[in-house]
């Protein structure tokens, strides 16, 4: 039979993907003790380069958040076959399989349960307080030898220049509990159809009021010459999304209006400093009222999608060419984009800041 590598569970904590060891974790008929890290069981022997392929095949189970609405794979691909997990059997002989998949909507609760009931997959990403509570049952194991002697000299790198941030949400009682990959890619960009502004005699927006007068025009000017009330202003976040990231889940709040509240200098969802310097919830200042107000105004306009809080994807409108404007970051030039262009080879989308 194959082995399995014990124990291998990936949280998302604050600004960091983190690689813990999972003391619950069984191994074909082997089961580990619940004891942070000491554990039983015929382990596969570990290649003498850590980044080198295993001699034995290794079998990675993990709990994976599916949205059943993705239809990015490319077909024949699923989520534990894909071109990543071939490539991971490929180059290190390790077999990836879903110990379980959830909708955005239901993992949280798949993956609290499956702390709680010590069912633990190899991999899954969990958030700050399920993180705290793995630790509190002896559910991880001390990965401090493991990270000074084996990680990446690049990994080390993106880690000191967060100021020992990433490492000081994943160390407890002075151990590396888990192992945290600083993550900046979730900067909102503006991506606009620049066709429909060259359409319209439009400028990219710089300002809140040139963004009403874009959105405006691309809602109620027939931009892609149907002849019919069809487009869509500024596209917003899914039923299953948020309308701004928060300093728990800051990764990549797709359509969210994360570049709406900054224009008005507002944070929600993270501790910032007030007016005299002390520290103040962003949710609760004066700046979100007024950002939430203009985003009140611009809905009622029409010239936020009307169906943002029921689509349970909001790239489909991108896609159909119904959209003109969406907040997202750099890399959704590679997700719904591409669709876009295939649809329609003249969509002309561009990003700005």
């Amino acid at each position: 039979m194959r082995n399995k590598r014990k124990g291998i569970a990936t949280l998302t904590l604050l600004l960091a993907f983190v690689l813990v060891i999972s003391a619950c974790s069984q191994s074909n008929s082997n089961t580990s003790s619940n004891n942070g890290g000491n554990q039983t069981g015929n382990a596969p022997a570990a290649p003498a380069d850590p980044f080198g392929k295993y001699t034995e095949p290794v079998t990675l189970a993990v709990g994976q958040k599916v949205d059943p609405a993705d239809k990015s794979l490319p077909a024949g691909d699923t989520p534990d076959n894909n071109q990543f997990t071939r490539y991971i059997k490929d180059n290190l002989n390790i077999d990836v399989s879903n110990a379980f998949t959830a909708s955005p909507t239901n993992y949280d609760q798949k993956v609290s349960l499956s702390i709680s009931s010590n069912d633990l997959p190899d991999a899954m990403v969990v958030n700050a307080q399920q993180m705290r509570l793995m630790y509190d049952n002896g559910q991880l194991a001390d990965l401090t030898e493991a990270f000074n002697s084996n990680a990446s000299p690049a990994l080390k790198r993106v880690l000191e220049e967060s100021n020992k941030r990433a490492m000081d949400t994943v160390t407890f009682d002075g151990k590396i509990m888990a192992l945290p990959q600083a993550e900046d890619a979730g900067i909102h960009e503006m991506w606009i159809r620049k066709d429909w502004l060259d359409k319209l005699g439009l400028e990219p927006p710089k300002t809140m009021a040139d963004l009403e007068k874009v959105a405006d025009a691309f809602t109620n000017q027939d931009p892609d010459g149907n002849g019919k009330k069809d487009t869509i202003g500024i596209a917003g976040p899914s039923s299953s999304g948020k309308m701004y990231a928060n300093f728990l889940d800051s990764a990549n709040n797709l359509y969210g209006f994360d570049p709406i509240f900054s224009a008005y200098g507002a944070y929600p969802g993270y501790w910032v400093k007030d007016a005299d310097g002390n520290p103040a919830y962003g949710s609760t200042l004066p700046q979100t009222k007024e950002a939430l107000g203009k985003l009140r105004d611009l809905y009622s306009k029409g010239l936020i999608d009307p169906q943002m809080a029921i689509r349970t994807d909001s790239g489909e409108s991108i896609v159909s060419g119904q959209t003109g404007m969406f907040f997202a970051p750099w890399w959704m030039g590679y997700g719904p984009l591409t669709d876009a262009v295939k649809q329609n080879p003249k969509a002309n989308w561009q990003a700005y800041a």
